[in-house]
């Protein structure tokens, strides 16, 4: 069985925008791919990232396209979203 973790609005975000720890972000999910580990969060995490994403183009850190390009690529990552709270545990694992 593949193994499975909760991941969080920002590790996303940032894996898609430039930011101090971008590329630890992007190695992260490299990583989880390559592995085969599942990604599972909140139903949450889809309006957080879009959000965020908005915000950003907004306050004139990203372009508008920057903004869409991170936005389709988004979509594109692989996250079963669930609203069950059996995730939460795996949210909190420190590991």
């Amino acid at each position: 069985m593949n193994s499975q973790v909760c991941v969080d609005a920002n590790i996303i975000v940032w894996s898609l925008v430039t930011f101090p720890l971008s590329r630890s972000a992007e190695a992260l999910l490299r990583n989880w791919r390559q592995t085969g580990t599942i990604l599972i969060a909140p139903t949450l995490l889809k309006f957080e990232v879009t959000s965020t994403l908005r915000r950003l183009v907004y306050q004139r850190v990203l372009t508008a396209i920057e903004g869409e390009d991170a936005f389709a690529a988004f979509l594109k990552i692989e996250i079963q979203l669930s609203s069950q709270e059996s995730i939460f545990p795996l949210a909190w694992e420190l590991a």
